[in-house]
């Protein structure tokens, strides 16, 4: 998967799918990694 940030310096990123469609825990709970964001 190739991405790019959206804040800083707009870095391009690759990492592996099974990392982009992973989960973390933020504050005690399970959320994706990655959400998609929509056009406002």
């Amino acid at each position: 998967m190739v991405y790019r940030c959206l804040y800083g310096d707009y870095s391009l990123w690759i990492r592996p799918i099974s990392r982009f469609v992973d989960t973390v825990t933020i504050d005690g709970k399970e959320v994706p990694r990655f959400r998609r964001c929509e056009d406002q």
